[in-house]
Parts: C-alpha cells; structure tokens; sequence
C-alpha cells in the first residue's frame, strides 16, 4: 500500500512555528521512518498522537521570513511523496494587552490576551512565561 497525500489543515501560521499541521490522505501510517517538510522546513511529528491511515500531525518549524511555502515533503522509509500546497508563514502575533494582570498564587485564572492581527485564530494557545511573582 502507497501513501497518498490529499490536502493539509490548517494553510497559514506564524513565523515562530509550533502550528499543528494535519495532513490527510491515504495510507499515512504505512512504514517506520517517516519526515516531513514544508519546502525545506522540518514539521516534527507528534509522538503523543497515533498515526492513522487518513491523517496525521506534525509541529511547523520557525521560518526567518514570511513567505507561501509551495510544496510538503512526506517521506516514509523509502516512499517519497510531494503535494503542491499553499501554506503561509505570517508575521507572528503580537500583544495589545492582558488582562486582568492580577491573578491567585495557585493559577487557574482566565486571561483575555487581545493581539493586533487580524488573522489569529479566536482559539489560539498562548504560553505565558511569569518571570518575577510577588505576593503580599
């Protein structure tokens, strides 16, 4: 059985990388090795989730600038494949504001974080570093 690769979700995200890429098509967990690029970025794959036969998911490399990557690489063991894609690096979002900016000591708080562009998706993850806590 040959892999065959039909379409990817989702078409665009940020420079830094770190989007989950769902691949699809036919008989993708045929094979033990298996890479996969977007042009010559590497998109790692994601240990924690199975291989199925009609999908499967890496993680987006960083690119040093925005551009349409226009074509994925699957390779499994010997089994090379190329689909023609259009696949954005877009500016990375940046903040307007957090709020509230104070939270408990244990976490658990819902933050509202608002962000320039336009083109993030409404259910994006943030991961928010906190480098200095104080507590009364």
């Amino acid at each position: 059985q040959e892999p065959l690769i039909r379409s990817i979700y989702p078409n665009f995200g940020p420079l830094s990388g770190g989007t989950r890429l769902t691949i699809y098509g036919d008989n993708l967990n045929v094979g033990a090795n298996i890479s996969i690029f977007l042009d010559n970025h590497p998109c790692e794959l994601f240990d924690d989730t199975p291989r199925l036969a009609n999908e499967i998911y890496c993680r987006t490399s960083e690119s040093h600038r925005a551009y349409t990557v226009t074509a994925l690489r699957l390779q499994i063991d010997d089994t090379v494949r190329i689909l023609s894609i259009n696949y954005e690096y877009r500016t990375d979002p940046s903040i307007e504001s957090i709020a509230p900016l104070i939270s408990f000591e244990s976490g658990g708080r819902n933050l509202m974080i608002k962000v320039r562009e336009k083109h993030i998706k409404p259910n994006f993850i943030a991961i928010l570093s906190v480098k200095n806590v104080y507590t009364k």
